[in-house]
């Protein structure tokens, strides 16, 4: 009988050591489950490609609107002649859309490393390196400053022909168009149209006779820097009319330096 009692006291106290032994330990942690392959590559749902919204410069529409651009290429001729010691003619036809629809029309884009046309929108100007003069009726743009990408500049030499001007003159100050400010404020010559470097600080390269609204190129030469911003040429404008008296038909003479 002794024994039995001896027996049953050691079986509890051996499964009360156990039971203080299992609680001592916490649980292990549960191992992480593997994700079953589902045929797909895609956990969640396609949601499909966000649309390119894209970036707008800042005063993009007051540029668009002052400027006039318009998204088409100019069909406007520009003939280039070679008059001999170095010196070009060439025509430029800005008549489209005449006094009252000019800002319906592109300007016409010349190049003056050969006196060809560019032919490039007034929206895609913006950005190219391509052309260096732009004419519409009586506005004409450089390629430099808030008329496009290029690093070109006007430097007007008052007074002097185009036989006058032999080189770069060293102390010449160069201007690009700059015609609308930070804030988006448009500056516009005494005509309402932009200002441009080619008229200097009065907007003008030309006087105008009142009565008969006859234009007349001011005697004064030009030394442009290009648009590839180490090229010059002197320029001296001859003649805003045609032989038949057509306004905005241009006749330039240029000649590198």
């Amino acid at each position: 009988m002794r024994s039995v009692a001896y027996c049953l006291g050691l079986f509890l106290s051996l499964s009360l050591l156990v039971a203080c032994s299992d609680d001592s330990n916490p649980p292990a942690a549960d191992k992480p489950v593997a994700a079953q392959d589902t045929g797909s590559a895609d956990v969640y749902p396609d949601l499909g490609t966000l649309p390119d919204i894209g970036t707008k410069a800042p005063c993009e529409s007051e540029w668009i609107d002052a400027v006039g651009a318009v998204a088409k290429v100019s069909t406007g001729s520009v003939q280039s002649t070679d008059k001999g010691s170095g010196v070009t003619e060439t025509t430029i036809d800005a008549t489209a859309g005449g006094i009252n629809a000019a800002k319906s029309n592109p300007y016409v884009y010349v190049s003056l490393k050969d006196g060809s046309r560019v032919d490039v929108s007034d929206v895609d100007a913006k950005k190219s390196s391509a052309w260096d003069i732009a004419i519409r009726r009586s506005v004409i743009r450089i390629n430099g400053g808030d008329s496009g990408a290029g690093q070109g500049g006007v430097a007007i030499l008052a007074g002097k022909t185009l036989d006058q001007v032999t080189a770069v003159p060293p102390s010449v100050d160069f201007h690009a168009d700059e015609f609308i400010d930070d804030s988006c404020q448009v500056s516009y010559d005494p005509i309402n149209n932009i200002l441009t470097a080619f008229g200097g600080q009065t907007g003008l390269w030309y006087d105008y006779e009142v009565g008969s609204g006859k234009l007349t190129p001011l005697a004064q030469a030009y030394v442009i820097r290009l648009a590839d911003g180490q090229t010059h040429v002197k320029l001296v404008i001859d003649s805003y009319y045609s032989p038949g008296n057509t306004s905005a038909f241009y006749t330039v003479r240029w000649s590198k330096l």
